[in-house]
């Protein structure tokens, strides 16, 4: 078990924690972001490296290739000579000067995770990408909605690891790996045991599932794990956004949900603003972090996410999900395939091409 967990629904009250944290290490700080944007919180972030690098710490940002296309190049030269080491996880690059087939391959698999490591012993998880669209006065519009946890204990040394295998092009192997406090799906075998894990216990609950996930694309597995709770009584509910920031997704979103069981599965979607957060509550076992319900979290992507279990922890998630509800609308099952010609469509070409999304 984590010795602190520390959690946080807003993108202000994590970043100044996060903040707070680069500017007490003392050895070493590795930032990974599969979207770091120079706007507000960007810029204060680099500046916090940049202090911490002075003072003689190791300071480490990774970044990935597609994600943070427009800002890599901002970010390397301001960056240039500071101490900070920089490096971007699978370059765009130009694809007629290399192999295509191997820089597709490359393109497919992102680093979407979203971390911070204090001193190898304090780490911060959570959807918040490096962005200004996470903080209030910032955002154009509502701040998105995200979650994130602040951890201490002996299992960062393993996030740890995973960020020197990202930040490495060798192929370096952890000592061990487990999904019990920490879900990495960099390695094969953790991939498989952390997907095998959590179908095994949405299958298996018998109180509730509640999951939240701003891209719901589920594989069949997880389609079927649903209703087989859903059959043995659990609550099961699913909270999506009302407003996506990737065009047609709700509609995208509402092919899948329409397959799940009529008037046994509650499907909220989220209206005040973006919902972009990952949270997973199945009985008496909680997951916050990077991973979406989609075939690209579950097959691709880099991901992190961090095992909660402490009562206090469990209580804190569960109330925020239930706020969360109160701000949503409610779909019934069956209305969802009472979509207009256009949203049917996009639903359907989203469907054909689910292993991409």
């Amino acid at each position: 078990m984590w010795k602190s967990e520390s959690l946080f629904f807003d993108g202000d009250t994590y970043f100044s924690s996060l903040l707070k944290g680069i500017s007490e290490a003392r050895v070493s700080v590795e930032v990974e972001s599969y979207i770091f944007e120079t706007d507000g919180i960007g810029i204060k972030v680099l500046g916090a490296l940049e202090r911490a690098s002075k003072r003689g710490v190791v300071t480490r940002l990774l970044v990935d290739g597609f994600g943070s296309i427009g800002s890599a190049d901002e970010i390397r030269a301001r960056l240039r000579g500071t101490g900070v080491k920089f490096h971007v996880y699978h370059s765009v690059g130009v694809p007629w000067k290399t192999d295509v087939v191997r820089w597709l391959g490359r393109m497919n698999r992102r680093n979407h995770r979203k971390s911070c490591i204090v001193d190898g012993t304090r780490a911060w998880v959570g959807s918040f990408n490096i962005s200004d669209v996470h903080c209030r006065g910032k955002a154009k519009e509502k701040p998105w909605r995200d979650t994130g946890v602040s951890v201490t204990g002996d299992e960062v040394r393993l996030l740890r690891g995973a960020f020197e295998r990202a930040w490495s092009s060798h192929r370096i192997k952890p000592h061990r790996f487990s999904c019990e406090w920490l879900r990495l799906n960099d390695l094969r075998g953790a991939r498989k045991a952390c997907v095998d894990d959590l179908i095994g216990r949405i299958r298996g609950a018998r109180k509730r599932v509640w999951l939240t996930t701003p891209y719901f694309v589920p594989t069949h597995k997880l389609l079927h794990a649903l209703r087989m709770a859903s059959a043995a009584g659990a609550d099961v509910r699913l909270l999506v956004p009302g407003h996506s920031d990737v065009p047609g997704m709700r509609s995208v979103a509402a092919a899948f949900l329409g397959l799940l069981t009529p008037g046994k599965i509650s499907i909220y979607f989220y209206q005040p603003s973006i919902l972009h957060a990952k949270v997973a509550i199945i009985d008496d076992w909680a997951s916050v972090g990077s991973s979406n319900l989609n075939h690209r979290s579950l097959l691709h992507d880099l991901e992190v996410d961090l095992v909660l279990r402490k009562h206090a922890s469990l209580q804190e998630l569960a109330a925020s999900f239930q706020a969360d509800l109160s701000y949503s609308k409610k779909i019934e099952v069956g209305s969802l395939k009472e979509q207009s010609i256009l949203g049917r469509a996009i639903g359907s070409l989203g469907f054909q091409f689910r292993y991409w999304l």
